[in-house]
């Protein structure tokens, strides 16, 4: 995710890569499109694609609201799952399974 100056979420994403967290968080900004945007930064780190498909759209629906509370948009162009996606909530149930 990427944060304003003011700490207030304005992007969310995922990133997959090797290394520790932080090096493929490094890798990711250095070639985003919304590089400029704010500060980088990770929620969790989930051990399956699946997992974390589920919370980039857990973490992306929970800030859009709260961005949307305050008159705001996020940077996304897209949805993480798509409301079409047959497989979407099984990417969900995957990350809540992580989590227990």
């Amino acid at each position: 995710m990427i944060r304003n100056a003011k700490d207030k979420i304005v992007y969310v994403g995922r990133a997959s890569g090797r290394g520790t967290p932080w090096d493929v968080l490094k890798k990711r900004k250095s070639s985003h499109r919304h590089r400029g945007e704010g500060t980088f930064d990770f929620a969790d780190v989930q051990q399956s694609k699946a997992a974390n498909r589920g919370a980039e759209d857990v973490i992306f629906n929970r800030e859009r609201l709260a961005a949307e509370a305050e008159g705001r948009t996020l940077l996304n162009r897209i949805n993480p799952i798509g409301p079409r996606n047959q497989r979407g909530r099984s990417y969900v149930n995957e990350w809540v399974r992580e989590q227990q």
